[in-house]
């Protein structure tokens, strides 16, 4: 949400929570869609991840002691294995996640205050940068993998799937070469966004929390100014040394409940 030349703070959460949603992967809470997103969610998972887990599994138990093709395989196995458990992480963890990111939204995490508008717009636009450098390299990657097929068709070579499996058909022949490849390559395209979304968005909660800590700096420094400017504006009064080490103190306390809300 741009308004003003300016940012919505913790945008680079919204980014990656909402690619994460449209996903599948972050289900209601509760209510009458839940169990629909959940049938969608299996769907998802199947089309992005299922069927080439299934064929990598198979084509490792059908050239078991083949090592060249193993290790062809291996390395694209224990990459969707990763991605799936990152999958099943996030669901047993989104109730804690979303804690978080309540937490990041809420008022004592200084969302919309003025003063620190400097530094809350500065970390989400980092959030941002590292979110859009973090895909475009796995983007382009991904991309020219997924149209492996259409350069060997172009330059005249054999027909090769993008990914090394193992299917219960002919992958050469028309037109199962074409709907696997097809598959495949769409496959790893949008896995590609939602492992980045995944990633960006635990790593967005960590942009969040380095933010709160250089607001959290900023007020321990200023405790003394804050304290002196109070007594200046009450020289005549006989208290004020009292006063002002009471409104340090109590800027201190609420710089100690920031710092433990923090870290929790």
């Amino acid at each position: 949400m741009i308004e003003r030349g300016t940012i919505t703070p913790n945008f680079h959460l919204r980014v990656s929570l909402t690619i994460v949603y449209f996903l599948g992967t972050w289900p209601p809470v509760t209510g009458k869609f839940r169990l629909p997103y959940l049938l969608y969610t299996i769907c998802s998972f199947t089309f992005i991840l299922g069927i080439l887990l299934s064929s990598e599994i198979a084509n490792v138990l059908m050239n078991w002691g083949d090592m060249s093709k193993l290790t062809a395989v291996m390395t694209l196995l224990m990459t969707n294995c990763t991605h799936a458990s990152k999958v099943v992480i996030l669901l047993r963890r989104q109730a804690r996640i979303q804690t978080l990111l309540d937490t990041a939204d809420s008022p004592a995490f200084s969302r919309y205050d003025k003063e620190y508008e400097d530094l809350l717009i500065s970390y989400t636009w980092k959030g941002i940068f590292h979110h859009a450098l973090y895909q475009s390299f796995g983007g382009i990657a991904v991309f020219c993998w997924g149209f492996t097929p259409i350069a060997d068709f172009v330059a005249g070579r054999s027909r090769q799937l993008p990914m090394e499996g193992w299917y219960p058909y002919n992958t050469t022949a028309t037109p199962a070469f074409e709907i696997t490849a097809a598959h495949q390559g769409i496959a790893i395209i949008i896995a590609c966004f939602h492992n980045v979304a995944m990633d960006t968005l635990m790593t967005g909660l960590i942009t969040v929390a380095c933010c709160q800590l250089a607001i959290l700096e900023r007020n321990i420094i200023s405790i003394d100014n804050k304290a002196s400017i109070h007594g200046m504006q009450n020289d005549n009064d006989k208290n004020k040394p009292f006063e002002r080490k009471t409104l340090a103190y109590q800027l201190l306390k609420r710089c100690a409940m920031h710092s433990n809300m923090i870290f929790q």
